[in-house]
């Protein structure tokens, strides 16, 4: 969730976790520049579509050895394995998304 901007119009100090789609409605939506900005953080034809199954892919396998190997710093890698599962989600609906706008012949 983003937070409230403060009383000088910054978001608070500190990460803030945020889906593609909360981050399009907080600040994508207010002119057309912002709007065009968001569209290119989406899949828009195959070529990405595939680029983001081969990161999808890289992401899997990154978690999957992150899994697999002792923790020197076990809160570290559990707050790395968090993030990469969060990505891997998002990447995941965002090519669900895609696939859901695009006829079925057209995937490949």
């Amino acid at each position: 969730m983003i937070p409230a901007f403060d009383e000088r119009g910054y978001l608070p100090p500190g990460i803030h976790g945020a889906t593609l789609d909360e981050v399009a409605d907080r600040f994508g939506q207010e002119t057309e520049l912002r709007k065009v900005q968001m569209e290119s953080l989406t899949i828009v034809n195959p070529s990405q579509l595939e680029n983001a199954r081969g990161k999808l892919k890289l992401l899997e396998e990154q978690c999957a050895s992150l899994k697999s190997q002792p923790a020197e710093n076990a809160y570290t890698r559990d707050l790395t394995l968090q993030a990469l599962q969060r990505w891997i989600k998002e990447l995941k609906e965002e090519i669900l998304r895609y696939e859901c706008k695009t006829p079925s012949g057209a995937n490949p």
